[in-house]
């Protein structure tokens, strides 16, 4: 995609509260696991300037993943919906 990958995270990442690392779903049967995975997802991204897509969130449909002056992730560029990507 022009300006880095768009990535689906399904529920590994249902929506913008869940790119903060040690938040996930209540149902996760090895959280400590499912964190790992998350961050090496989330550096990738971040590295490549990726953007994740929410189909859960009832405000954001899509952000760009950045990490904080303290190491934390969380997104930029955040939008209401999704349109026109390719163009």
């Amino acid at each position: 995609m022009p300006g880095g990958p768009v990535l689906f995270p399904s529920d590994l990442i249902p929506g913008a509260p869940w790119v903060h690392l040690p938040i996930t779903m209540g149902y996760d049967r090895f959280p400590e696991g499912l964190i790992e995975e998350k961050q090496t997802l989330l550096a990738d991204l971040q590295a490549r300037g990726g953007r994740l897509v929410f189909t859960h969130d009832p405000h954001i449909a899509m952000g760009r993943v950045v990490r904080d002056e303290k190491g934390r992730y969380g997104l930029e560029d955040s939008l209401t919906e999704v349109r026109g990507l390719a163009e």
